[in-house]
């Protein structure tokens, strides 16, 4: 604590007297290595309580609710992000055009042809095909039919689909769609708000049980490895700016040239709110960001800090999507994860019914055990008590006395205070408090859709038969998940969260799928480079290019691509990259060559109409007009 307080004071004293640079980031690493010693040593002094918390923590008892929430959300996340077509798009491009990934294998003397993907082989009509079966899962597994399954099978095509475009000069940080795929094909994600809970709640029923499938610790451990994952992702992102930069990176005027930067690359946009105008709030907001990256893997590890953690990581992605135009939204749906859906729902249902519901069925039907099974699966606002009509204490309870037998064991009953309601009337009254009653409940109330449901009711109810249970056996799903569920959770788990803290260690950006997410550790120029492109007809007359607009040609995945091809002066893929606008754009075709500049320009929004502060030409490439006349390339003077 003595060595980490005055490191505290010597940086403040460097930052005073305007230290050098170096200097100020060597005392950062410093502070930072002496803090993470420092909760080492309290972790390793406190070893029996910090055990004690984490326990409670992660062996809390949690309702399948949170699960299934997370299921539907990833799937529907899943089925938004895929677009075939824009897939398939990026897989016609030149093979010349690939720069394939890395696998997250080192660069070692024996294995470093393992340390990159090979060239990806699929074509743009399987990938139209693909996108459209794994888009069809997606939906089967919102509705949750085969969960695990379908988890697996998705896992296993956005792996392609995701993947492909990656290979095409920038790799996008999309890879928790596949790693949280994984983690539900291992998990009982389909235990609540499922086709599948449906058909296990029948069943049950027939062996006499109709209630759902309840809180359970197993429940909360399979979501351990999602918020190591999420926790690894903001961690490292958080440690590289400091470790890199200094604190500089958030203090001084680093911040704004990042926000000047991204502006000018964003199509040289604005926000509506200019905070680059307040340095000091700027600043704040820059080290707060840190503060939180690198502080949220700790929040969620304790279940007190996990929902505010939540709500603060979901404002920092509302702020940079605002600010900086960099939206991340398929991480920020995740943070359902944080959520007790189970507690939130029935609190809400206390709110809104406070008359308690007591619904009352045949207990010797088959039929009525099956219906109230189906219905308890989406009773989450837990405004319904049920009630078999052959149990004689709960009945005495609700007042009901043995006049009323025969008629609560020929029709549905739902009574709430002095009000009964029988027979279609009783589900009339449960869609107020039943979820996936609620959508059809003003239809309920139609003349016609009201007749032939009574009547539909009646002929149902009057030909129904008992199957009587005298023993009801335990329910399946309410015991914990089996040896190989968890064995194969804990490997995907482990493999997972190790992969990607050993991936954000090394700093390993441009992999897949196993990456560091992005860090944005660098210092940010005042100046951008731009590519501009001309072309020169045979008689030498030079006129300017534009790219036949497409929304691909927007995105920063095609600006990299061009500027590594740029960078690299690659004759062979500058033909492919010519191949593509020239297939877009039958003109092009005559053109006699091609030349590619790069200009300087500033980033500060108010010299964004500047011409160029400087422009070098980078290549000349004359385009031959017979296949077997050599192409002549003229190197920038």
């Amino acid at each position: 604590m003595i060595a980490l307080a005055l490191l505290s004071a010597g940086l403040a004293v460097a930052w005073s007297r305007e230290a050098d640079l170096a200097g100020r980031i060597t005392l950062t690493r410093a502070w930072m290595l002496v803090v993470l010693a420092a909760l080492l040593t309290l972790a390793v002094c406190h070893a029996r309580r910090v055990r004690a918390s984490l326990t409670v923590s992660f062996t809390t008892p949690q309702h399948p609710l949170t699960l299934a929430v997370f299921r539907i959300v990833m799937f529907g996340v899943l089925f938004v992000f895929i677009t075939p077509d824009r897939i398939a798009w990026w897989a016609a491009l030149p093979d010349a055009l690939q720069a394939p990934p890395g696998t997250g294998i080192p660069v070692w003397p024996l294995v470093w042809r393992l340390s990159f993907w090979p060239d990806q082989p699929f074509s743009a009509g399987q990938l139209l095909w693909l996108g459209d079966i794994v888009r069809i899962i997606c939906v089967v597994g919102m509705l949750g039919l085969g969960s695990r399954t379908c988890a697996l099978l998705a896992a296993a095509g956005a792996f392609v689909l995701i993947g492909v475009p990656q290979w095409y000069g920038k790799v996008d940080h999309h890879h928790h769609l596949v790693w949280f795929m994984l983690i539900l094909a291992c998990s009982r994600c389909g235990d609540a708000l499922s086709i599948d809970a449906i058909i296990h709640s029948w069943r049950r029923a027939d062996h006499g049980d109709t209630a759902t499938a309840q809180a359970h610790a197993s429940y909360c451990l399979l979501l351990v490895p999602v918020w190591g994952l999420m926790g690894a992702i903001y961690f490292f992102a958080g440690w590289w700016k400091l470790w890199t930069c200094g604190l500089d990176w958030a203090i001084g005027e680093n911040f704004r040239w990042i926000l000047y930067n991204h502006w000018h690359g964003a199509g040289r946009f604005l926000p509506v709110v200019r905070i680059d105008r307040w340095p000091t709030l700027y600043q704040l907001g820059a080290l707060g960001a840190v503060l939180f990256e690198i502080g949220f893997v700790f929040c969620v590890l304790f279940r007190r800090t996990r929902l505010p953690a939540a709500v603060v990581g979901f404002g920092f992605h509302l702020a940079n999507t605002i600010l900086l135009r960099i939206t991340f939204w398929t991480l920020q749906w995740c943070y359902v994860v944080f959520v007790d859906w189970h507690r939130l729902l029935t609190a809400l249902g206390r709110r809104l019914y406070r008359r308690p519901m007591h619904v009352v069925y045949d207990g010797h039907c088959k039929l009525c055990r099956r219906t109230i099974g189906t219905l308890r699966v989406f009773d989450l606002l837990g405004g319904i008590t049920y009630v078999n009509a052959l149990d004689d204490r709960a009945k005495r309870d609700l007042g009901l006395t043995a006049d009323d037998e025969q008629a609560l064991l020929r029709d549905m009953h739902a009574l709430r205070g002095g009000h009964r309601a029988v027979g279609y009337d009783a589900y009339v009254a449960m869609a107020w408090r039943n979820i996936a009653l609620m959508p059809i409940l003003p239809l309920l109330y139609l003349p016609p859709v009201r007749a032939v449901g009574v009547r539909i009711y009646r002929r149902i109810a009057d030909s129904r038969t008992c199957s009587i249970v005298d023993v009801p056996r335990p329910a399946a799903n309410n015991a914990p998940p089996s040896r190989a569920l968890m064995l194969a959770l804990l490997i995907v788990g482990v493999v997972l969260v190790a992969g990607n803290v050993l991936a954000g260690a090394v700093k390993l950006g441009y992999a897949w799928p196993l990456a560091c997410y992005p860090t944005f550790d660098s210092f940010y120029g005042q100046t951008s480079a731009r590519l501009r492109i001309t072309v020169l007809d045979a008689t030498g007359a030079q006129s300017p290019f534009e790219p036949a607009d497409h929304p691909n040609h927007r995105t920063s995945r095609w600006r990299q691509l061009v500027k590594n091809i740029l960078i690299n002066r690659d004759e062979a893929r500058l033909r492919a990259l010519w191949s593509h606008y020239a297939d877009r754009d039958e003109p092009l075709r005559d053109v006699a060559a091609v030349r590619f500049y790069e200009d300087v320009v500033a980033v500060d929004p108010g010299r964004w109409s500047a011409p160029p502060l400087d422009t070098r030409l980078l290549l000349e490439w004359r385009i031959p007009t017979d296949a077997n006349e050599p192409s002549q390339q003229r190197p920038p003077d």
